[in-house]
């Protein structure tokens, strides 16, 4: 009796540490694990992205190249900008008007020439005003694009080129005409203004 008890409990035993052999190696023991092979590239893209992600301690800030600033203009860019706007404003004005329109234009240009120049409009508005026009007739003066021909900052002279559009209406019947027009600037205290036109 008792020796079947003993074999009993052995096969008992055995079959305890049987189980647990085999649980062991089913969910702990891992057999010679080996790198995953990745069949997909995308995925293998993704892992490499992960793998390669910065940390606080070792990361720089990105920057997009279209957030990084040009360099600032020089002066002489700057004066050029200045040059062209006064140019081309002087232009469109000028070069805008009607047989309704009178000398109303005039006193918009009065600030932006010299006194000389100014002489010259009023001679040029009156004629203007004193042609007899038999129906509606009028020029609108578009700038284009205008380039610094010349600037002596120094000397206080500049000469600037622009290109313009013109409209001329003739009772209702509109033609265009590309224009170029060269202009004189002089320095007067700290502004520049319009001192010679020359229609070319």
């Amino acid at each position: 009796m008792i020796d079947r008890r003993i074999i009993v409990a052995s096969l008992l035993v055995f079959s305890l540490v049987a189980i647990a052999l085999i649980v062991y190696f089913l969910f702990f023991y891992h057999f010679g694990a080996s790198p995953a092979v990745i069949d997909n590239p995308a995925e293998e893209t993704a892992l490499v992205t992960k793998q390669n992600i910065l940390t606080p301690e070792n990361s720089k800030p990105i920057t997009d190249s279209n957030d990084v600033k040009p360099p600032a203009a020089t002066s002489e860019e700057r004066q050029s900008v200045s040059f062209k706007i006064v140019a081309e404003n002087f232009v469109e004005r000028f070069g805008t008007y009607s047989s309704q329109s009178g000398v109303g234009g005039l006193e918009d240009l009065r600030f932006s020439v010299t006194d000389k120049m100014y002489a010259w409009l009023e001679s040029q508005y009156q004629a203007r005003t004193k042609a007899d026009y038999k129906v509606y007739y009028g020029f609108t003066t578009r700038s284009i694009s205008s380039s610094v021909l010349s600037s002596n900052e120094t000397a206080g002279l500049a000469t600037v080129l622009v290109e313009a559009k013109r409209s001329e209406d003739k009772d209702g019947e509109v033609s265009f005409i590309d224009q170029t027009i060269k202009l004189d600037l002089i320095k007067t205290g700290k502004t520049w203004r319009v001192d010679g036109v020359y229609w070319q």
